[in-house]
């Protein structure tokens, strides 16, 4: 495995700190934070690969974020009622973590939705999951 780092350059673009990549791409701090873990985890971050295990799980933070803006909230706006912090919010909608069941709950009942959850066998064709992914969040 080559050195994530290598060739990767720290500049200011329009006075913001950004990442310059290989590729030339401009990138985020948290950008470049998210495809380091993928990195480390085995994952080229150049693919289209989405955080999920084996493929099969949604990602509940952008749930949230088109949730949110049709709804025409700010984070902030939907931290304050939902009792949770801006800044879980945004890492929550930009995929950096995943929400807890709870957590989730609680965004979704603050923009007056409720969430539903449907529990189906497999069929013959579909594997049983990991146990990483057999966890779900708090009640």
């Amino acid at each position: 495995m080559t050195d994530f780092w290598a060739g990767v350059q720290w500049i200011y673009n329009e006075g913001r700190p950004m990442w310059l990549t290989r590729a030339g791409r401009l990138l985020t701090p948290a950008q470049m934070e998210q495809r380091e873990r993928l990195f480390r985890a085995g994952h080229d971050p150049d693919d289209d690969y989405v955080p999920d295990i084996n493929g099969r799980d949604a990602t509940l933070g952008p749930i949230v974020a088109v949730e949110r803006t049709t709804r025409n909230m700010s984070q902030r706006d939907l931290a304050a009622v939902a009792g949770v912090s801006q800044s879980m919010v945004a890492r929550l909608e930009r995929g950096m973590r995943e929400p807890s069941w709870r957590t989730f709950r609680l965004l979704l009942e603050a923009m007056r939705l409720v969430p539903v959850l449907e529990v189906r066998e497999l069929d013959a064709q579909t594997t049983a999951p990991s146990s990483s992914s057999e966890s779900v969040g708090g009640p």
